[in-house]
């Protein structure tokens, strides 16, 4: 038996202010040549959202039994698609994400 460890899978950090890296190497070159605090500050809303996110990504799924079915024209579904993708989570939780948020502002 050999005791390497396989290399874990590069992973491209989830800010949206970061451009997207194809490799660690990628990143690395990318932070010889730039510094954290170059980058803008977060905005309180979307702290907000990244929270809202996170919560969604932890919270236990047994208390969701109900379904709503929503028809999307293709360019509002991709947008939602693709939005969720870059937060690193499905889109139903996203969408979900969005609507606790809108009860609770009201």
């Amino acid at each position: 038996m050999s005791d390497v460890t396989s290399p874990r899978a590069y992973t491209p950090p989830e800010d949206r202010r970061l451009p997207r890296f194809a490799s660690q190497e990628e990143e690395a070159e990318f932070w010889d040549t730039h510094h954290v605090a170059d980058l803008s500050p977060i905005e309180p809303a979307e702290l907000r959202e990244r929270e809202a996110v996170q919560r969604a990504k932890t919270e236990p799924r047994a208390g969701l039994t109900e379904q709503l079915t929503v028809r999307l024209d293709r360019e509002t579904h991709d947008s939602i698609v693709a939005e969720a993708r870059e937060m690193g989570i499905g889109p139903t939780t996203l969408v979900r994400v969005w609507l606790r948020e809108r009860l609770r502002a009201r």
